[in-house]
């Protein structure tokens, strides 16, 4: 198993297949020359799939309003009034490890808002039925069957 070096990453790729060693999302893969692939996971969710890091150089600039960033504020917060209490050992130290916690956390989290993740499952869904040759009627049927509206 290689260790992922996430600036070579689509910035669409939310996970590192360990066992292929290549970059992927939940829809499919990217090879090495960067061509993607629509394919099912099988045993997603496993500890074969390792999860985009938060602080990875290259990665896409996350929301401020996603998971991550909230948790991680929060755990800048608690950093700092740490800080604040240095004059208390104890306090100071126990809001240290509650800050390295929520860090840890935030890395777990998810880096994109729930809006971003509904529009890349509908470009991915778009993308299937273009390929499939699906008619712009049935195009449409898809995206009012997701509940999205269609506006003139």
């Amino acid at each position: 198993m290689s260790i992922p070096d996430w600036t070579e990453a689509n910035d669409k790729a939310t996970h590192y297949d360990c066992n292929a060693d290549v970059f992927c999302n939940y829809d499919g893969w990217w090879s090495c020359k960067g061509k993607y692939y629509l394919i099912t996971h099988f045993d997603w969710g496993s500890s074969r799939y390792t999860p985009r890091p938060v602080s990875a150089e290259g990665n896409p600039p996350m929301d401020d309003n996603c998971p991550a960033a909230r948790i991680g504020e929060i755990g800048n917060q608690v950093h700092n009034l740490g800080c604040d209490y240095q004059n208390d050992e104890d306090l100071s130290d126990e809001l240290g490890q509650v800050a390295v916690t929520l860090w840890d956390l935030a890395k777990k989290s998810a880096t994109r808002t729930q809006a971003q993740t509904e529009r890349e499952e509908l470009e991915n869904l778009l993308t299937r039925a273009i390929a499939s040759g699906l008619t712009v009627k049935s195009l449409v049927s898809c995206i009012i069957a997701r509940g999205y509206r269609i506006e003139r």
